[in-house]
């Protein structure tokens, strides 16, 4: 079976990181792709593995055996997470703040820590990288809303919001995903 190729906009379902930031891409049996590291802790954390794109229960599974995805670029395991700072060109990124849910650079970590310094949490890129789904939740891009709800027909992630304005889904919101954003 061909490895499966990863578009750039493509969003891990459990942490929303993008393409470029997903550790480790891993196929579930439903064909839906993740972070290895986030399906490793769901499944610790609840014993099994319910995909949040489809729903699918998987009680018992070898993290090794899951299929390893590649990007577009031909990458397939991505260790590095980039600086997501507005305009920064690819600087590595040294943490991650749990307040805003930003990776930055060794420049941008400065400038986030003199103006937050008091008021948000930083923790090491290493930390973060073991466990990402721990410290996000998925925000939809227009109306920074947690992405608690889904289309079955279009494997879409939305909003409050959205569900509210209408977005170019066509499908109806089947269900939503209070079982993923439980604290």
């Amino acid at each position: 079976m061909a490895a499966q190729h990863l578009p750039p906009d493509y969003e891990c379902g459990f942490c929303a990181s993008r393409t470029e930031s997903m550790i480790d891409p891993r196929e579930l049996p439903c064909q839906h792709v993740f972070c290895l590291s986030c399906i490793e802790g769901y499944y610790n954390q609840h014993g099994s593995v319910t995909c949040p794109t489809c729903g699918e229960v998987y009680e018992t599974l070898n993290f090794e055996e899951l299929q390893k995805v590649e990007t577009e670029d031909g990458k397939s395991d991505l260790d590095t997470l980039y600086c997501t700072a507005y305009g920064c060109q690819g600087q590595i990124a040294i943490c991650f703040c749990i307040t805003c849910g930003d990776k930055f650079c060794t420049e941008h970590q400065k400038l986030h820590t003199a103006l937050y310094k008091e008021s948000h949490m930083e923790i090491d890129i290493e930390v973060y990288r073991k466990s990402p789904a721990t410290y996000t939740k998925p925000v939809c891009e227009q109306h920074k809303e947690i992405l608690d709800r889904a289309c079955k027909k279009c494997d879409r992630l939305i909003c409050v919001e959205c569900d509210v304005h209408g977005t170019d889904c066509t499908g109806i919101i089947q269900y939503y995903l209070s079982y993923y954003l439980r604290e």
